[in-house]
Parts: structure tokens; sequence; C-alpha cells
């Protein structure tokens, strides 16, 4: 195959029809959070047919099986906020109550927390969002439940909410099949561009032919059956901890909190207020970088670590923060839960053209893609519908990048600890 092409402005194609007047067919391969989003977009103006599984198994996880994700607009980087922003509407579009208004917190260190304390005067200022800096007092009487140390500095982003992964995958799912994109409930194992289209081979055996194709396989994008060039992308494990708690908590105002700590074995912990799972069961959310976290180099490896991978280590340090960030909540029971992101180069998605009027790639969430999946989405399906970028986002942002060595993107916090205390 050729090598990854750069494109900028149109790219060829003059209308969502192929030249014999029909609707263009896009496969759309991965029936996750950005999979979905792109077939909800694209069916509007393609025939769209979404292949991937519709529950977990043996030989097939996703990322969006859980119930709960944060949504803050509090960020150093306006396309990310402006991604946030898009997908927030789009998500309110599908359905007025999947996001749930709660608030944000977010608490730096001391020394750490002037460039963010500029930061979000400089978001009141050109977004007019509402952030503001809790003082001690102030957030020990709004938020009791949550400790934080005298010395920590607390922004409260009073818009800040959450939202389900599988439900808006549902919703999505749902939208794209209304507006007549079939569903082929099968993995896909490889896709093959020729000059008339694309073929995806499916782990039965049988195939799906489209004129075009976006493959949106999360961090199983790493496949290297699916693009006709390696992407630097890196999968990297993920685990969190479901603390399931008393109903009572659920009336309590908890907000969503994203927390940066100076701990040896931990760092950048979130936690989502409670939520009534599927079994009627309230549970609160938390989960950091760890040391033991891993890169997961083949897909191999992606489902091996979603069957089983060792997560005691993370489990017992996640606890501990829980601890830290809880003190008084009691805990009725402990579940650990295990996902795989995928993390770019420069740290922001890949939205790109692999081979011009066949295929596009959309993936790399950086350890935060759920919150923006939807204006992702809407990037990709006008790609392979309308061949353009209208969007104002600056298109370079993100760019496809070919696999290379050494790797430049995000580092796990174990390489990190280890270049600290080796400078």
């Amino acid at each position: 195959m050729a090598a990854a092409i750069r494109h900028r402005g149109r790219v060829s194609l003059s209308s969502p029809m192929t030249r014999n007047g029909r609707r263009r067919r896009v496969a759309v391969v991965g029936c996750g959070m950005f999979g979905a989003a792109v077939a909800r977009h694209a069916a509007q103006r393609a025939d769209v047919v979404l292949i991937g599984p519709e529950r977990p198994s043996e030989t097939a996880f996703g990322a969006h099986y859980d119930e709960g994700r944060i949504v803050a607009q509090l960020n150093f980087d306006p396309v990310w906020i402006e991604l946030v922003r898009a997908s927030l509407a789009g998500m309110r579009e599908l359905d007025a109550e999947l996001v749930r208004v709660c608030g944000s917190v977010l608490a730096i260190p001391e020394a750490e927390a002037p460039p963010v304390v500029e930061a979000a005067a400089a978001l009141r200022a050109w977004l007019e969002l509402d952030v503001r800096e809790l003082p001690v007092a102030e957030r020990r009487a709004r938020f009791p439940e949550l400790a934080f140390e005298e010395s920590e500095t607390v922004l409260f982003e009073p818009s800040g909410c959450h939202f389900s992964p599988r439900r808006y995958v549902a919703l999505a799912t749902a939208a794209a099949a209304s507006a007549g994109a079939s569903l082929v409930r099968r993995v896909a194992c490889r896709v093959d561009v020729a000059a008339d289209g694309v073929e995806v081979e499916l782990d039965d055996g049988s195939c799906v032919r489209a004129d075009a194709a976006v493959v949106a396989a999360g961090a199983f994008t790493i496949d290297p059956n699916l693009l006709p060039v390696a992407p630097a992308l890196r999968a990297k494990s993920e685990t969190y901890l479901l603390a399931e708690v008393d109903d009572e908590l659920l009336s309590a105002g908890l907000p969503c909190v994203a927390r940066a700590v100076d701990d040896p074995e931990l760092g950048e912990v979130y936690a989502l207020p409670p939520i009534t799972y599927p079994d009627g069961r309230a549970r609160i959310k938390i989960g950091a970088n760890t040391l033991d976290d891993c890169w997961l180099e083949t897909p191999e490896d992606v489902v091996q670590w979603y069957r089983g991978g060792e997560t005691a280590n993370q489990a017992a340090v996640l606890r501990r923060a829980f601890a830290d960030l809880f003190p008084d909540v009691r805990v009725r029971s402990w579940s650990v839960g295990r996902c795989a992101d995928g993390y770019t180069t420069h740290e922001r998605p890949y939205v790109d053209v692999l081979e011009p009027e066949r295929l596009v790639v959309v993936t790399g969430g950086n350890g935060r893609g759920a919150q923006v999946a939807d204006g992702l989405g809407a990037l990709a399906a006008e790609l392979v519908v309308e061949g353009e970028w209208t969007s104002e986002l600056p298109r370079e942002h993100f760019e496809f990048v070919p696999a290379a060595d050494p790797w430049q993107g995000t580092q796990l916090l174990a390489d990190r600890k280890a270049w600290i205390a080796a400078a």
C-alpha cells in the first residue's frame, strides 16, 4: 500500500454520490464511541454499514461498557475545548437527559497552580465560562464528603458533567439505524483498499464491500491489518475501581473530580460522583495513572488485558486514593475494571484521509476521547462522505502520523518517574 498521504481542503469527492448516481456505501469499522459517532453522522448522507460486536466476548472488547465519563471544559487546549462543546451539543441532540450536570472540580498542588488559575481566567473571558476558585471554607461547606489539603488550589466549574458511554453508543447506533444504516455484528479482521472500493474481511470469513471505509477501532487500531500504514499509536492499559456506596450519596451533590497528586505510585486521579449502574447499585468510579500501567503492543495483548490482566497493585493504590479523597464514605463492595485507550504522538486524535476517496481513520482518545467522540465522529463523517474539511478547527491538529522510533508521545508514569529520578 502507498504511504499515508497528506491532504488539505478538498479530497477529490464532488458529492456524497458515486459516479453512477447512487449514495456512497461506507463501512465503519468499530462500533464503540468513535464508530457509533461516525455512523450516526454519516448515515444522513450515505449508506452506512456499522461493523462490530454488540457486546464483549472472549475475543471482542471495547472501552465504552461503563456508565461514567467526565466532560469538563477547563483545559489548556482551545481545540479540545471546541471539540468538547460540539460533542456536548451532539449528545444533547440525541437525548437531553444523556448528559448529567453535576459540576467538576480540579485540584492542583499549590506550586503548580498559577498557570492553571491563569487559564481559568482566560476561559472566563473567552467563553464566559464560569470557573471559580473555591476557598478552603467554601469547598468544605459545599462538598463535605471530599477531603483536600489546605495547600491545594481547587477550581470549580459548575457546568461540568458526566454521561454514560454505553448509553451514548446505544443512542448513536439507533440513530444511525433509523437513518438507514445496517449493522454487522462481527469483528473486522482486515481492511483492503482497491481502486474501485474497499473490502472488510470479518472474523467468520465473510466480507463487506463498500465504496469507502472509516477505521474507528479504538485501541485495536494498532492492528496492522486495519490500516495500510502503521500509525504512531500506542495502546495503554487503564485500570479503574468501582466503589459501591450507599444510595443516600446519589443526592449528595458530589461533582466530578480531577486531582493532580504528588505521589510516588500514582498520578492524575479522577473520580465521578455516585452513578446508578444497571444492577441498581450506586457506585463511585475512580481511576488514575499508576506505575503498573503498560503499553499493549499487539491486538492480542489488548484482548489478554481485557480478559484478565493483573490489577492487584493498581487496585491497592486506587483504594488508597479513594480513601484520601473520600475519607468518611462507606464502601459496601469493590470491583475492578479494565480499559484500553489509544495514545497518539501529538496527543490529539487522528482524523485523516489515508487513501483518497477510500479510507479515513479516526482514533486516539489519549485517555479522554469519550467526551469528544461525537465531535470527532462528525469530522470523520464529513471527510468520508463529502471529501472535505469544513470545520473551523485547524485540520493540521488532527493529522495522521505514521509509526516511527523512538516514540514521541505520552510517557508511562513509570517512565516519567524514572526520568525525574535520573535528572
